[in-house]
């Protein structure tokens, strides 16, 4: 699946991006992204932009822990448990964040990869791009999200509006099993937005 952005979208991020007024950038359960030069969804070569082994919490990645979740470093992984019903949450490490807001890196055209374990319910797991200001939120995104039996492609905010622009049901992501997911975020050569 892939999708082309309206033109009228700022060039960001592939880890979030684009944050208005100075509001920190974000990315859902990202492990690593990299640059491209080639289109989706087959990119090849860049640079690593950022990795995290997730053995603590070096990175910055948690959350204080609420009535209605928590997140912990266990073993090499972040769990996040959620105790709440359509929770969409995205998260940036901290020190990617300052980096991007410092101006220190540059991610134009990236690819946003995740390897993750659901491990129980319903949950849904996911990479995103191209966070900029909404008129009808505080920001708006695209994701590509997938669970058992669902992935689409989505343009949602933070008001919890969700367009879904592409979607399919063959999606397999068995409970239990780690799947590695990605969503590339590039320009054409005529600066079109593209996500797949």
């Amino acid at each position: 699946m892939s999708f082309a952005l309206p033109p009228q979208w700022r060039v960001c991020s592939g880890c979030g991006g684009c944050a208005p007024r100075g509001r920190r950038s974000s990315i859902w359960w990202a492990v690593s992204a990299r640059p491209t030069r080639k289109a989706p969804p087959a990119p090849e070569g860049g640079a690593e932009l950022f990795v995290d082994t997730f053995d603590d919490d070096s990175n910055g990645w948690a959350l204080p822990e609420r009535e209605g979740g928590r997140t912990t470093f266990d073993g090499g992984d972040f769990a996040w448990e959620s105790k709440v019903v359509n929770l969409r949450p995205h998260l940036i490490a901290e020190t990617l964040g300052k980096k991007y807001d410092a101006g220190t890196l540059e991610m134009r055209d990236v690819v946003v990869t995740a390897s993750v374990t659901i491990e129980r319910g319903a949950a849904a797991a996911g990479v995103l791009c191209r966070e900029a200001p909404d008129p009808e939120s505080d920001f708006q995104w695209y994701e590509f999200v997938a669970r058992d039996g669902f992935a689409a492609i989505r343009l949602t905010d933070s008001a919890g509006h969700i367009d879904v622009l592409a979607r399919t049901e063959d999606a397999q992501l068995p409970l239990g099993k780690k799947v590695t997911i990605a969503g590339t975020c590039r320009d054409d050569e005529q600066g079109r937005g593209n996500f797949g």
